[in-house]
């Protein structure tokens, strides 16, 4: 089971820069995260770096929750436990997430969607259709409880209601495609273009095995 969460950067204060440290920038008006990769221990050259580029920043992953009850938005996954990438439905191999799936994820708000544990919970009395019903696992605060792999969360992206749209959409198209023969085809002689009787043709399609009339109808047919 998948639940919707964000991606909240935090900035730290680390003694000194190293590689692999992540940082925010500006670009075309959006904020995106960028490695520098360099090494920087002087306290001198520390301080010039951090006013130019701001001190480093931790991913963590929140359940947002009513703006307006504080207590029901919390931390659901730190940083530490960030995290295995699913590509989708199309593959079963995952990956560790990289920073431009990260700058993807913050381009759509920071909204992803994470992978928590789940129970079935079976009901006597017909409370559900089918006497059961798949619910998430909480702890002992109600929060979520997310599913770890080798010590880290399973995160894809968060799926918009465009996307469902957009799927529903190709599925017509691909029905009115498989139906497009079916649609063209004569009802009366199923395509054959043949009449009743040998050597006669379709007085519906005129021989021709279209559901369309064609320009000229038989002669053995006309008024």
């Amino acid at each position: 089971m998948f639940v919707q969460g964000k991606f909240i950067l935090e900035s730290y204060i680390p003694d000194k820069i190293i590689p692999g440290m992540w940082f925010l920038a500006l670009q075309h008006k959006d904020i995106v995260l960028y490695e520098p990769k360099v090494f920087i221990d002087h306290p001198e050259q520390y301080e010039a770096f951090v006013q130019i580029n701001g001190y480093p920043v931790r991913p963590h992953i929140y359940i947002e929750g009513d703006p307006n009850v504080p207590e029901s938005s919390y931390l659901l996954v730190p940083y530490t436990k960030i995290g295995w990438f699913d590509e989708g439905s199309h593959t079963d191999e995952m990956h560790d997430i990289s920073m431009k799936e990260i700058n993807n994820i913050l381009e759509d708000g920071g909204y992803c969607q994470i992978e928590i544990e789940e129970e079935v919970v079976h009901y006597d009395d017909d409370e559900s259709i089918d006497g059961f019903e798949i619910v998430p696992v909480e702890d002992n605060k109600g929060h979520f409880v997310p599913i770890l792999l080798e010590g880290k969360c399973t995160i894809r992206y968060h799926l918009h209601m465009d996307d469902f749209e957009e799927e529903e959409e190709e599925e017509i198209e691909e029905e009115e495609d498989d139906c497009d023969e079916y649609d063209t085809m004569c009802s009366s002689c199923n395509g054959s273009g043949e009449g009743q009787w040998d050597g006669s043709l379709c007085r519906v399609c005129g021989g021709s095995g279209d559901a369309r009339p064609p320009k000229h109808w038989n002669d053995d047919y006309d008024d």
